[in-house]
């Protein structure tokens, strides 16, 4: 089996920003709107919640959510 070299590139990407202690998309799911709370009363959540922070800069799934949730929030306040 021959591993292509972006694969490769990839995983040592991954590796190089793997933190000691990480969270799951679950946990993510759990505390991405106190994340999005934050952020939009313009507090600094990466200081409060950097796990959250560093998840979201490598999970796609979770990115999506935060920023589906990011956009109805705002969405709504214009609505208003």
């Amino acid at each position: 089996m021959k591993i292509k070299p972006i694969t490769i590139q990839k995983l040592i990407k991954s590796l190089s920003i793997t933190l000691n202690e990480e969270i799951t998309c679950s946990e993510c799911f759990k505390e991405v709107d106190k994340y999005v709370d934050m952020l939009r009363a313009g507090k600094q959540p990466s200081e409060i919640l950097p796990l959250v922070e560093h998840h979201l800069t490598l999970c796609p799934p979770c990115i999506e959510e935060f920023q589906a949730l990011l956009t109805a929030l705002n969405a709504a306040e214009v609505e208003e």
